[in-house]
């Protein structure tokens, strides 16, 4: 083989590498949200939605505080304010002018207030938690994931307690208030939701000491 053909067949070597390196990057940049794009018919546009692109469930590693939202998104504003706590994974929240109900992505805390079903162990614990987390006047970041509303017409969201980025979604699980419950296709923290979950059962932590597991009535 001449020496131009080897040159050749060499860039074409590393210029492949290189596309592939790059391809790979770090898996964090798939973290970073964005504002979504202005709908006239959206009443939540300007919120802030995970990236559709670079999906990845193997997200929220982070270099920061256990629970807390990705140190990297420490610029993102708050967008709500907790008006009161429902239940142990529903809020209600002062986005704009409206009032909103706000249900938390992929997760789900004992019933405690449910017309249609009994009061659940652990559930007025998690109500508690989650009003002690969330004060009244809390300054919040809803984050979105592929759908707004679910057919309740409850907003989704992760949410972010602003002042310090604490990730509630994740502190409920981790904490054993909460278990995983998948809201397909919003389902981009998954995984770091199983493996908390994963975690706070292992170490009996909440509701898995007190109930052993979720959906438990109370006698």
């Amino acid at each position: 083989m001449g020496k131009p053909v080897q040159r050749t067949a060499l860039l074409v070597v590393l210029t492949v590498f290189v596309l592939l390196v790059a391809a790979s990057g770090d898996s964090r940049r798939h973290l970073q949200p964005t504002v979504a794009d202005k709908n006239p018919s959206d009443d939540t546009a300007g919120f802030y939605v995970m990236l559709s692109d670079g999906h990845s469930e193997e997200t929220g590693e982070s270099s920061g505080p256990p629970n807390n939202f990705d140190d990297s998104r420490s610029e993102l504003a708050a967008n709500a304010v907790v008006e009161r706590v429902v239940d142990g994974d529903t809020i209600v929240a002062r986005v704009g002018n409206k009032s909103e109900t706000v249900r938390l992505i992929g997760i789900d805390t004992p019933e405690s207030v449910a017309r249609t079903r009994p009061v659940e162990c652990y559930g007025q614990e998690a109500s508690f938690y989650l009003a002690e987390i969330l004060p009244v006047g809390t300054a919040i970041t809803l984050v979105r994931d592929a759908e707004i509303r679910d057919v309740y017409d409850r907003l989704l969201a992760y949410v972010i307690r602003s002042y310090d980025s604490l990730f509630v979604n994740l502190e409920l699980v981790s904490a054993g208030y909460a278990a995983v419950l998948e809201y397909w296709p919003n389902d981009y923290y998954s995984s770091l939701f199983a493996r908390a979950e994963a975690e706070a059962r292992h170490s009996l932590r909440g509701l898995w000491k007190a109930c052993g597991g979720p959906d438990v009535p109370l006698d």
